[in-house]
C-alpha cells in the first residue's frame, strides 16, 4: 500500500492555525454589517473581493483580543499574527475557489498571494500589509510597548524598530 504525500500541510501548529483563523473569522462575520452567512456559504464574489480582507484586517487590529485561557489573553494580536491571519484566510479561500473552470477574475484575484507577481491584486494585498505594520507599530508604540530588546553600548534606552 502506498501513501500519497500532499503539499498540504497537516503539522500540529499549521492545522491549529487554520482552526484559529475559522474561529476568528467566524467571529469577525458576526459583528460585520455585510457579512451574514457561515463560511461555507459566502460567494465567491464575497471572498474574492479585498473589501472582505480589508475589513478583516481592520477586526484583527482594532477590535480582536487574544481570548482567555491563552498567553497574553486579553492584548491585540501582534503584527505578524495579524499578517499571518490575513494570509491564512486568503488561503483559505483560495483553496476554495481556485480550481479550474472558476470565472478569470476570481483566479486573478489570487495573484496577490504570489509574492513576485506585479498584478494589481499583488500590489493591493502589499500596500494592506504595509499598513497593518504601520497601524500596528503605531498602536503598541503608544501602549508602551517595547519592540525590540537591542542595546547599544552607547545608548541606555532600548531601541525600537519597525516589526
Amino acid at each position: 500500500m502506498s501513501v500519497a504525500i500532499t503539499g498540504a500541510g497537516e503539522s500540529t501548529s499549521w492545522l491549529q492555525q487554520k482552526s484559529n483563523v475559522a474561529r476568528i473569522f467566524s467571529e469577525f462575520v458576526q459583528q460585520d454589517d455585510e457579512l451574514s452567512d457561515e463560511w461555507g456559504l459566502l460567494s465567491a464574489n464575497v471572498l474574492c473581493a479585498a473589501p472582505v480582507y480589508e475589513r478583516f484586517a481592520g477586526f484583527l487590529v482594532h477590535t480582536y483580543l487574544i481570548p482567555k485561557g491563552v498567553k497574553n489573553a486579553g492584548f491585540p494580536l501582534a503584527c505578524q499574527s495579524v499578517l499571518n491571519y490575513i494570509g491564512s484566510l486568503l488561503n483559505r479561500a483560495a483553496s476554495r475557489f481556485k480550481t479550474p473552470g472558476c470565472a478569470l477574475f476570481i483566479s486573478e484575484f489570487f495573484f496577490c498571494l504570489d509574492l513576485k507577481s506585479g498584478s494589481e491584486a499583488a500590489k493591493w494585498l502589499q500596500k494592506l500589509k504595509r499598513k497593518v505594520i504601520r497601524i500596528t507599530f503605531e498602536r503598541d508604540t503608544k501602549a508602551g510597548a517595547q519592540l525590540d530588546n537591542s542595546e547599544s553600548a552607547h545608548r541606555t534606552a532600548p531601541l525600537t524598530r519597525c516589526p
